[in-house]
C-alpha cells in the first residue's frame, strides 16, 4: 500500500473541513443526546495528531477531551477529559506540550535520561508552539499517512 497525502484525505473526508479561525481540521459539528453540540478539532505537529474535542455551550466553548495519538503507528498516545475547561488556543497548546512531555518522560527507560528528559519540555513547547501558528495545511501536504486516525 503507497503512502497517501493526509492533506488530500482530510480535505476530501466528508466530516471534515479546514477552518482559517482556528487554524485546525474540524469535524461537523454534531449533537449529543443530551442537546449538547460538539466538534473535533485536529492538529498536526511533526508525525503526531492532536484531536481535541470542544463543546460548543451557550455563553462558553469548552475543552472535553484531549487526545495525542502518533501517525505511524496509530496508537493513542494519551488521553486527558477535562470539565468545565474554557477553550482557548493558549490553554490547548500548554495541555498538549504537559501530555506530550508526559509521554516523552514516560518513555525513558534509563534514570539518568529523566533529566534530558525534562530539559526536553522546552523543545517540545517549541515544536507545538510552532505547529498551531503555522498554516495546517502545508503541515499536512508534507505528512504521509495510509489512514486519517480520527
Amino acid at each position: 500500500m503507497t503512502a497517501v497525502n493526509l492533506y488530500r484525505q482530510i480535505i476530501s473526508h466528508p466530516d471534515y473541513f479546514y477552518c482559517e479561525d482556528t487554524n485546525s481540521f474540524n469535524s461537523k459539528e454534531y449533537q449529543s443526546k443530551a442537546g449538547n453540540n460538539y466538534h473535533f478539532e485536529l492538529r498536526l505537529i511533526e508525525g503526531i495528531i492532536i484531536k481535541a474535542e470542544i463543546g460548543i455551550g451557550h455563553k462558553f466553548t469548552f475543552l472535553n477531551k484531549l487526545q495525542i495519538f502518533e501517525i505511524k503507528t496509530k496508537k493513542l498516545l494519551d488521553t486527558s477529559e477535562f470539565h468545565n475547561h474554557k477553550y482557548n488556543q493558549d490553554t490547548l497548546i500548554d495541555q498538549a506540550v504537559h501530555m506530550l512531555s508526559r509521554v516523552f518522560i514516560a518513555n525513558q527507560s534509563d534514570d539518568n535520561n529523566i533529566y534530558l528528559a525534562k530539559d526536553a519540555v522546552p523543545q517540545i513547547f517549541q515544536k507545538v508552539n510552532s505547529a498551531f501558528k503555522t498554516d495546517q495545511r502545508a503541515i499536512a501536504q508534507k505528512t504521509c499517512l495510509n489512514q486519517l486516525v480520527a
